[in-house]
C-alpha cells in the first residue's frame, strides 16, 4: 500500500463529489472534520495498516486506516487504503465512499477505481459497477490514465464477469417472479427492515411484474383483474411498505379484491 506523503489539510474539510459513475455524493462535513491533523501520525498509522493488511488482519488494518485520515484526509493513498480493507470485509458501502474519496483527490488513481467498481458491484449496483470498469478500461487504453498493472487488469476483467453472472441471476430471478405471479403465486416477503436500496429494488421488480402482466393481458374477461394480477398486485403494495411510503400503499389498496 503507498504512503500518502501529503501536507495537513487546514481544519475546514468537506469531501468532494464523486467524479465516477455510480458513486456517493456527500452534503455537508465529512466524518473526518473535527480531527486533529498530524502528518508524521497519519504516516505511522498507515504504516501499521499496511502491516496488518499483509498478515490478513483486515479488522485492524480498517481501524489503523481510519485513524490515518483522521490525521490527513487529504491523501489519497489513505482513503484508497482503506477501501481495500473494507472490501476484505465486506463493509461494501464504505468501500464506495472510500474510493470515491480517494478518486476525488487523485483521478489517476487507478486501484482506487477498480476498488470502487467492485464495491459498487457488491452493494447490487450492477450498472454502475460495469460503467465504472469499463471507463476505467477505456481511459487506461486512451491514456487519460496510467496503464493497468497486469493484476489491476485481471481484478477489473473480474469485475465484469462476475457482473455479467449477476445480471443474468437478476433476469433468472425475474422472470421467475413473473411466472409465479401469473400463477398466482408470490415469492415470500422478507424480514424487516430492508436497506433504502434494497427496498427500491423490491419496488422496481414488484413494477415490472405488475407492468408485463399488463401488458401481456393477464386480466380476466370481466375486467376485474385476474389471480396472477392480484399478486402482483399485492407484491407492490408489499413493496411499498418496505419502502416507507405508507400513503401510496394505502392508496393501492382499493385495487386489490376484497377476500
Amino acid at each position: 500500500q503507498t504512503r500518502g506523503g501529503n501536507a495537513a489539510p487546514p481544519t475546514k474539510i468537506v469531501a468532494r463529489p464523486s467524479v465516477c459513475s455510480g458513486a456517493p455524493e456527500r452534503c455537508g462535513p465529512a466524518w473526518w472534520v473535527g480531527s486533529t491533523y498530524d502528518d508524521e501520525k497519519a504516516e505511522k498509522a498507515n504504516d501499521e495498516a499496511n502491516s496488518a493488511f499483509a498478515a490478513k488482519q483486515y479488522e485492524l488494518a480498517f481501524d489503523k486506516y481510519t485513524e490515518a485520515i483522521r490525521k490527513n484526509p487529504k491523501s489519497h493513498a489513505f482513503h484508497a487504503n482503506r477501501a481495500a480493507a473494507a472490501l476484505k470485509l465486506a463493509r461494501y458501502e464504505c468501500a464506495v465512499e472510500d474510493a470515491s474519496n480517494a478518486i476525488a483527490r487523485c483521478q489517476e488513481h487507478t486501484g482506487a477505481r477498480v476498488r470502487l467498481a467492485r464495491a459498487l458491484l457488491g452493494i447490487g449496483r450492477v450498472k454502475a459497477s460495469v460503467d465504472c470498469a469499463q471507463e476505467l478500461l477505456q481511459m487506461s487504453e486512451a491514456g487519460d490514465l496510467p496503464a493497468l498493472t497486469e493484476a489491476q487488469r485481471k481484478s477489473t476483467d473480474a469485475v465484469l464477469r462476475d457482473a455479467e453472472r449477476e445480471s443474468t441471476r437478476l433476469a433468472r430471478d425475474a422472470e421467475a417472479a413473473r411466472l409465479r405471479a401469473e400463477r398466482g403465486e408470490r415469492a415470500p416477503l422478507p424480514p424487516l427492515p430492508l436497506p433504502p436500496d434494497d427496498a427500491a429494488s423490491l419496488l422496481l421488480s414488484a413494477r415490472e411484474v405488475l407492468a408485463a402482466l399488463c401488458k401481456g393481458g393477464a386480466a380476466t374477461a370481466d375486467g376485474g383483474g385476474g389471480t396472477s394480477l392480484e399478486g402482483a398486485r399485492c407484491a407492490e403494495v408489499e413493496a411499498l411498505v418496505h419502502c416507507r411510503r405508507y400513503d401510496d400503499a394505502r392508496r393501492a389498496l382499493p385495487s386489490l379484491r376484497e377476500g
